[in-house]
Order: C-alpha cells, then sequence, then structure tokens
C-alpha cells in the first residue's frame, strides 16, 4: 500500500485514484474472507491448519490484490513515460521556437544593419552635396574677386586714360555682390 500511495502521489489522476480505490476494496476483501476464518469454531481453525490447501482458500484474494498493485504500477510507468514525452515534445517545440526567434532576430538585425548602412550612405550623400556646394560657392567667389579686379583693372586703365581713378574698387568687393553673383 505504501509503494501505490507514492504512485498515487505522483501521479494524481482520476484512474490512479480508481485503481487505488480498486485495490483498497480487494485488500478489504481479503480482510473480510480472513475475519471469516478467524469467527470459525477453533476446532475448524485447528483442522485448516493443518491442511495442505489451507492457503488455496485466500490465494484468489491475494491474487487479485498483486494483480490490482501490478496495475497501478504499469499505470505510473505508463504515466511517467507519457510524462518523458511530453517534455522531450515541449523541449523540441521550444528548440524550433528558439530557432524561429533566432532566424527573426537575426533578420531584424539584418534590417538594422541595412537602415544603418543606408543612413550612412545618406549622410554620406549629403556630405559631398555640401563638399560641392562649398566647392561652387568658392568658385563663385574665386570668379567674383577676378572679376572685380578684371573690372577694377580695366576702370583703372580707363581712368587712366578718361576719368579720374574710382577709390570704390579699391576696397574689397562687398557681401552683396557675392549673393548676387550666387542668385544668377
Amino acid at each position: 500500500m505504501r509503494d501505490c500511495n507514492l504512485e498515487l502521489d505522483l501521479f494524481p489522476t482520476e484512474q490512479m485514484q480508481r485503481l487505488i480505490s480498486d485495490l483498497y476494496a480487494h485488500i478489504f476483501l481479503f480482510l473480510g474472507s480472513v475475519m471469516d476464518w478467524i469467527m470459525q469454531k477453533k476446532r475448524k481453525r485447528l483442522l485448516d491448519s493443518f491442511n495442505q490447501n489451507f492457503t488455496e482458500r485466500f490465494k484468489t484474494d491475494l491474487e487479485m490484490i498483486q494483480h490490482q498493485a501490478e496495475r497501478i504500477r504499469q499505470s505510473a510507468a505508463q504515466a511517467s513515460r507519457a510524462e518523458g514525452r511530453v517534455s522531450r515534445l515541449t523541449l523540441e517545440d521550444t528548440g524550433q521556437q528558439l530557432r524561429a526567434l533566432r532566424r527573426d532576430l537575426r533578420v531584424g538585425l539584418e534590417e538594422i544593419a541595412r537602415e544603418r548602412a543606408e543612413m550612412a550612405y545618406r549622410d554620406r550623400l549629403r556630405q559631398l552635396e555640401v563638399e560641392e556646394a562649398r566647392r561652387g560657392r568658392e568658385s563663385v567667389e574665386q570668379r567674383a574677386l577676378a572679376l572685380t579686379a578684371w573690372l577694377s583693372q580695366m576702370l583703372q586703365q580707363g581712368s587712366q586714360t578718361l576719368a579720374p581713378p574710382l577709390q570704390i574698387l579699391d576696397r574689397a568687393p562687398s557681401p552683396d555682390l557675392f549673393a548676387s553673383l550666387n542668385s544668377m
């Protein structure tokens, strides 16, 4: 009974409870047979004790108890195998979910890396545009200075021949001149 109750503690299912109940019922039937024998007259019991077939009287009850205990052990072993299988399947399913999660994570990381690469590419394009605009502005400034110098020279040459020198052109070109040249 102690072993069977341990099985019930491990696997407290309805089926196991029915099997334990059946075992108790067979034990009580056996005890009832023993009580019937004990309640017989002393002389009858004394004669039965010398009878070699005396154990046959309780054999059926004892076999039923052993059979019921074996059913309990088999049911517990089957439940244990089922529990092991469920654990294995759960572990396999968890492994598949983990692999899928890793794959999703890898795809997500690849997407993040791709987005970062695209952002770096766009930033590099903007830097190149800014550098090109800066070079263009410097080129315009250099052309404006060259034009100013050329005009100044032309005016100086023309003023030497025609009019007094213009002191306005001896100064650095005004920022308005650059703005008007850039807007062209």
